[in-house]
């Protein structure tokens, strides 16, 4: 990556100090178009998002700014590219924050610090998570809000009942037991021993028997109760947590598939009630497109969450980690936007009605009178046919979304007690996205060494014991010095937060 030089470093600093804006003066009819490159989103929702779309024509006609938003498959690529050709986007949305850093440190990105005074909105709607945002203390990007807490383990009501389970159990012992007995009844009644116990994808299907234990799966950094940087895999409750997940997977009661296995397809042995638990987020079966595939199958499915159980200590009952303080985007402005004062103001201008009431109305309801109405409790209601209309609006949402009042909005009243239900389980704060690897640090070698060696011992391949376990500590520390990293982290992250 090129070098800006000092001379150039020195003409935007001057240039941020010096200029003053007034895009509400502009000559009545002028339009200043904003480039906003960002990665392609969901599948489904391109054809929805025509190039002139209410939103945008809204934005034009109230604001003169016309975006123009080009998407691209391989985002990391295409940004290199371009930064290195001159070609800088107005607007960028960032991968992760190794490229923040990167651009940031290259020049590439506008101190938005100094331009507060025009992302008042933006930087109070983001302040809970700001810090994601920031590189030494300087904020370099918008960091979007979190979505809320999804995740969950799901029973099989009907299977439940059907073995005679009715009230269902709040321990972690207790409710492996009822595993057991449902899959000792042979709901399926075809004498095979084929009723998994809990399905999922990846290391996060078993984050409610790492949580009972006051951990987290592998590779997560959290906060301790002090508020610091911590992995809970260095601890002895991790070691017992992971022992226990191996006897259930020595038992078959866990999916021997779990690491081969996408959520779709974790749904898919829920839908044709293959395992008794599956851990999966609520979009993944309450969102009505997705219910309607599980009563497609079985038209009296029932499948609700488990909520927490409490560990061996009688008291811990954490069902995973979520990085509340994280992020959703990492939206940055071109930094050579200080020699284009209109552009400059219009980009951030953009950005900062995303996080107005004006700009977060309209990505989760759309037009007032045309996409929705108020009831008679003043509540903001979408008219039933408008859904389909509204559904990409929230590929705007720069700065993130009030997360409960959108979802409720969007999927509806069936699925809006799962959402409060699922964001209202304790876990533990994920802080991992946020620490930034050292530079001696071979942060992909440590993960994967982390993710496989855990793998074995859960799985038998190599024998979870004291001295296997420690033998693993050992290499982890003295191949990739692991306790240096998360000391190191942590005094990062108490720069961070001050």
């Amino acid at each position: 990556m090129f070098k800006k030089t000092a001379v150039l470093a020195l003409a935007l600093a001057l240039l941020c100090t010096t200029v003053s804006f007034s895009f509400a003066a502009q000559a009545e009819g002028e339009v200043v178009t904003v480039e906003v490159l960002r990665n392609v989103w969901e599948t489904g929702v391109d054809e929805d998002l025509i190039e002139d779309n209410f939103l945008e024509q809204y934005i034009r006609e109230n604001y003169g700014i016309d975006i123009q938003y080009t998407k691209v498959d391989e985002l990391e690529t295409t940004l290199n590219m371009r930064l290195l050709s001159g070609d800088v986007p107005d607007i960028m949305f960032l991968p992760n924050r190794n490229y923040l850093i990167e651009y940031a440190n290259e020049g590439y990105l506008l101190n938005l610090d100094e331009y507060a005074d025009l992302l008042t909105d933006a930087l109070a709607f983001t302040a809970g998570n700001a810090v994601a945002g920031k590189v030494d203390g300087v904020t370099y990007a918008i960091a979007g809000r979190p979505y809320g807490f999804r995740q969950a383990y799901w029973y099989n009501v009907n299977a439940f009942e059907a073995a005679g389970i009715t009230e269902l159990p709040t321990t972690l012992d207790g409710y492996f037991d009822a595993v057991r007995t449902v899959i000792a009844a042979d709901i399926d009644g075809n004498a095979v021993n084929d009723t998994l116990g809990l399905t999922g994808s990846g290391w996060s299907t078993l984050c409610q028997i790492f949580g009972a234990h006051g951990c987290t799966v592998p590779n997560v950094l959290s906060l301790d109760a002090d508020g610091n940087v911590v992995d809970t895999m260095l601890t002895q409750n991790f070691y017992d947590a992971l022992l226990y997940a191996h006897n259930l997977w020595d038992e078959g009661i866990i999916d021997k598939e779990i690491f081969a296995i996408n959520d779709t397809q974790v749904n898919d042995k829920g839908m044709i009630a293959q395992s008794t638990t599956l851990y999966t987020q609520w979009p993944g079966i309450k969102k009505v497109a997705a219910w309607d595939g599980y009563l497609a199958v079985d038209p009296n499915a029932a499948w609700e969450i488990v909520g927490p159980l409490t560990g061996p200590d009688g008291e811990t009952n954490y069902v995973g980690s979520h990085n509340d303080t994280g992020f959703t985007s990492l939206v940055a402005v071109n930094a050579e936007l200080a020699d284009d004062p209109a552009v400059l103001e219009a980009a951030l201008t953009l950005i900062n009605f995303f996080a107005t009431d004006e700009g977060l109305s309209l990505t989760t309801y759309g037009l007032e009178g045309q996409h929705w109405d108020y009831d008679a409790d003043g509540n903001p209601v979408v008219r039933p046919e408008c859904y389909n209309d509204i559904v990409f609006s929230w590929v705007y949402q720069m700065c993130g979304r009030e997360e409960l009042s959108y979802c409720r909005v969007k999927f509806g009243e069936y699925a809006w007690e799962y959402v409060v239900q699922s964001d209202a389980q304790p876990r533990l704060s994920d802080v991992t996205a946020l620490i930034d690897d050292p530079e001696w640090y071979n942060g992909t070698d440590a993960e994967t060494y982390i993710n496989e060696e855990c793998a074995k011992f859960l799985t038998g391949e190599r024998e979870l014991n004291e001295t296997e376990w420690q033998a693993f500590l050992d290499t982890l520390n003295t191949t990739y010095r692991y306790s240096e990293f998360v000391e190191e982290a942590n005094a990062a992250w108490q720069a961070m937060v001050g």
